[in-house]
């Protein structure tokens, strides 16, 4: 039983040591394939759970049609819709008029060139 064996680039060892470790191997491939299966498993049942989630059942999909037409969520469609147009009308037109941007141009250049004029 404990005859020597010579493996590869490893020096000689007893057969019972080899016999060891193969069966630790192997114990190792099983508790991998216990590992694999659980978190397969795992994620089917978060893949499930996500997909009901997501689309749910008709019911619901029931009740998100009845909210989209109470008079709260018709009232905020009309609002976000003028909001749109307001937006769309505001930005065709310039914010500053041409005196309001040159004053603020000058007030801009005249605080950058104090300290270099004005030095103290």
């Amino acid at each position: 039983a404990n005859q020597i064996y010579n493996i590869g680039y490893q020096k000689n060892c007893p057969s019972s040591l080899i016999a060891t470790s193969t069966a630790l191997a192997g114990s190792a491939n099983r508790l991998n394939d216990i590992n694999l299966a659980a978190g397969d498993r795992a994620y089917n049942v978060v893949s499930m759970l996500a997909e009901l989630l997501s689309t749910g059942p008709e019911t619901s999909r029931a009740v998100n049609e009845t909210q989209r037409n109470l008079p709260i969520a018709l009232s905020l469609q009309k609002i976000q819709s003028n909001m749109d147009t307001l937006d769309n009308v505001a930005g065709r037109t310039p914010q500053l008029s041409r005196v309001e941007l040159l004053i603020l141009m000058s007030t801009v250049l005249i605080s950058g060139l104090c300290p270099f004029v004005l030095d103290l």
